[in-house]
């Protein structure tokens, strides 16, 4: 997270334990440490480009890294293969899939009464505002525009 503030956040809605990426740049070894050298399981790259070396540096044996964004670009000029390769990650690229599958996912949701974190909501008519703030990079959770 890119704050100390969204970390409590996280922790409050039941969070172990997170880095504050802007404060720990090197957040793969802070990682390895929580984790007693085993690294994660799972991890979720939003940033592509500058966090991918990190994410396979952070990465269990076996682990895998579901590549979800591009926020930093979209190549990576030293991709660092010899870890991923000792690593033996597994790399998926998740994307906007079909209706059918949204409308799974959707009654998933309500099955389960899950309810997402939304951080603020726009009309319509303020659908530039909402964009503006997205862009500040200072949410925690969804922005949502209601129609």
């Amino acid at each position: 997270m890119s704050s100390d503030e969204k970390l409590e956040r996280a922790k409050a809605l039941g969070a172990d334990y997170g880095i504050n990426y802007k404060t720990h740049p090197e957040w793969d070894k802070a990682v390895l440490a929580f984790t007693e050298g085993r690294g994660a399981d799972h991890i979720v790259d939003l940033g592509g480009a500058a966090t991918l070396n990190h994410s396979i540096s952070a990465l269990k044996v076996g682990g895998r890294i579901s590549i979800v964004g591009l926020l930093s670009g979209a190549s990576v000029k030293d991709f660092a293969i010899v870890p991923a390769i000792i690593r033996k990650a597994r790399l998926q690229a998740i994307n906007v899939g079909s209706r059918e599958m949204f409308e799974r996912m959707n009654r998933a949701i309500e099955h389960h009464a899950l309810r997402p974190v939304i951080d603020r909501s726009f009309p319509f008519a303020q659908s530039i505002d909402a964009f503006r703030y997205l862009a500040k990079g200072s949410s925690f959770g969804k922005i949502v525009i209601s129609f």
